[in-house]
């Protein structure tokens, strides 16, 4: 998405978008006893935690580059690890957290969360709508440069929607 489809949108705005994604993800996490975080799977093994767990990762990402780190370090992952496909690089991603208790996993998305929000409450817009390097959806291997508005929204906002849809489904199964 080109910088110029992000005219209008303030840090407001934009804080405001995330936080309604957020505010539906924690109203699902907090929805069900804590036990049925982890006693339930989808079909590819994954937990309800390791989905919030994995959407903390990512959010990991749109921080660490308003840090000065790199997103690989986000996912805590090499810079080669993170060219690999989604579900190995997943895969790496929720082996780092697999079997953490729902406290640990809440407190870990609620702190990162915060500390996203507060980190670009102090970003000048400008600075969101710089290139910054991402990975093409249809290859691992071709970097491209997108707004770092693109990456914040899909790696915050519409990933919390997506991953709350599967913990959904975990849940109601």
């Amino acid at each position: 998405m080109a910088a110029e489809n992000y005219q209008g949108l303030t840090i407001d705005g934009l804080l405001e978008e995330i936080d309604a994604a957020w505010q539906r993800l924690m109203a699902t996490m907090t929805a069900y006893p804590k036990e049925a975080y982890s006693a339930k799977r989808d079909p590819v093994g994954w937990t309800a935690l390791d989905h919030l767990a994995h959407v903390t990762a990512w959010e990991k990402t749109a921080l660490y580059p308003l840090q000065g780190k790199t997103r690989h370090e986000g996912l805590g992952v090499t810079d080669e690890q993170f060219l690999l496909d989604f579900d190995p690089l997943n895969q790496i991603v929720r082996d780092q957290t697999a079997g953490s208790p729902y406290d640990a996993v809440m407190a870990n998305a609620r702190a990162v969360h915060e500390e996203l929000v507060a980190v670009v409450r102090q970003t000048e817009f400008d600075v969101l709508l710089q290139p910054s390097s991402a990975l093409a959806a249809d290859t691992r291997e071709q970097r491209r440069e997108v707004p770092f508005m693109e990456i914040l929204m899909s790696d915050g906002c519409s990933h919390f929607d997506d991953h709350r849809e599967y913990i959904e489904k975990i849940l109601a199964g």
